[in-house]
């Protein structure tokens, strides 16, 4: 499982603060892979599955990247950095820690990505 989540982090992410989250809890990394539908094959790190976990429409933008066809997000004229820093947030903030409390015994992965849109939903617009 180490050499999995080493590979995952790999440090250059559009969102340091999720970043800094999952280095300073690695087990942060380890629920996830245990617990969602995640493959190494289709992302680059794990801030890339979630975010497009969570943020499905951003997917096409990311596999485009991906593919080298199209730009990063950082230089994608859609996307303004204070929207960026705001995807920063909410990931560190409100999926993280509520991924560090939820009892997925209790809930699938799908069920919690319900819930964590329904909460984001009703306190701003991404």
């Amino acid at each position: 499982m180490l050499m999995l989540r080493q590979t995952i982090l790999n440090g250059y992410s559009l969102f340091p603060k999720t970043e800094l989250k999952f280095r300073m809890n690695k087990e942060l990394c380890d629920i996830i892979i245990e617990n969602t539908p995640f493959r190494k094959t289709d992302y680059r790190n794990m801030t890339d599955f979630l975010f497009c976990e969570i943020f499905p429409h951003w997917k096409k933008y990311c596999d485009q990247y991906y593919y080298n066809d199209g730009p990063k997000m950082k230089d994608d004229e859609t996307i303004s950095k204070k929207q960026i820093n705001a995807f920063d947030t909410i990931l560190s903030e409100y999926v993280l820690d509520t991924v560090e409390g939820i009892d997925f015994n209790n809930y699938t992965w799908e069920e919690f990505k319900v819930a964590i849109n329904d909460i984001l939903f009703s306190k701003s617009s991404y």
